[in-house]
């Protein structure tokens, strides 16, 4: 079962679904128009759900909806 998202989840979302290559977490709270630790802990929650990913390069998470890209 798939909990409804919250706010703040489906902006993340949004931002991912539309964007051509993988996003940093920064670029992410700045396309969702969101403060970079609410963007943070978001996406380490929708990775714990399993609906996106990342990779980690030197240092700095790159994010991307699971399947896509």
């Amino acid at each position: 079962m798939v909990s409804k998202l919250n706010y703040y989840e489906d902006r993340i979302l949004q931002v991912l679904k539309f964007s051509i290559r993988l996003l940093n977490t920064k670029e992410v709270a700045y396309y969702a128009k969101i403060d970079w630790a609410t963007a943070d802990k978001y996406l380490k929650l929708l990775r714990r759900k399993g609906i996106v990913e990342h990779k980690l390069v030197s240092g700095v998470n790159y994010w991307k909806i699971k399947g896509l890209i």
